[in-house]
């Protein structure tokens, strides 16, 4: 599908989640191209692999990388601004980076 759905590929209630986010925030600054679907969706899997790998405990070298490359994809985006990519971001207690966790709909502990 394209425009309001991800790729049929892009499975996972964080990467659709994150898919659908992205979207929203893309179309608030531009009119969409059908060809940001997949570079959406690339961005959506990848945001969703670094929550899965926190979740599961990864190391964290691995997961600091990865989480650094998700905030630079989402500054592609313009979901969060260029200058905050290195930035350390807020780190929730479930070690989740905020803003990775707000695009894939991973609710706040409470």
């Amino acid at each position: 599908m394209t425009g309001t759905s991800p790729p049929d590929w892009c499975t996972g209630p964080y990467a659709r989640a994150a898919w659908q986010n992205g979207y929203v925030a893309v179309t608030r600054l531009m009119e969409w191209d059908s060809g940001f679907d997949s570079m959406l969706a690339q961005m959506a899997a990848f945001a969703a692999t670094y929550v899965e790998d926190v979740r599961e405990g990864r190391p964290t070298a691995a997961i600091e990388e990865k989480r650094l490359c998700v905030r630079g994809l989402m500054a592609e985006y313009m979901l969060i601004d260029a200058d905050m990519i290195d930035a350390p971001g807020t780190i929730r207690p479930d070690g989740l980076d905020a803003d990775i966790a707000l695009l894939c709909d991973v609710p706040p502990l409470q």
